[in-house]
């Protein structure tokens, strides 16, 4: 699995697959998102100890940003034989599929998109 950077978006808080990290890259434990009408609607374990968060990951404004939070999904990260073995039943889908991905390729080399 890889973590990829997405938007922070504290509903999906707790879903499987999430992972939420400090700007220094410490992730937070048993984090939490109370929808309660508060500045700090976060609550999460840091350093052993809590710590709370705006609802759009902000520690605090007049701290350092290192501690405002990022939000991370993690993917399945697969080779093209891989991902193509995964969606194919057959030879010849198995052939068209990397038959598409050259002409992909050549594309974006044509296009100066990959050297």
């Amino acid at each position: 699995m890889k973590l990829i950077q997405i938007d922070f978006n504290a509903e999906l808080i707790g879903q499987d697959g999430i992972v939420v990290k400090t700007g220094k890259g410490k992730e937070v434990q048993q984090l939490t998102f109370f929808k309660i009408k508060n500045t700090f609607p976060l609550m999460g374990v840091l350093d052993d100890e809590f710590a709370t968060w705006t609802k759009d990951g902000k520690f605090d404004t007049t701290v350092q940003p290192t501690y405002d939070l990022i939000m991370y999904k993690e993917v399945e990260v697969l080779t093209v034989d891989e991902w193509i073995g995964k969606n194919s039943s057959t030879e010849h889908e198995y052939k068209t599929w990397v038959k598409v991905g050259m002409n992909m390729l050549a594309a974006a080399i044509k296009r100066g998109e990959v050297e």
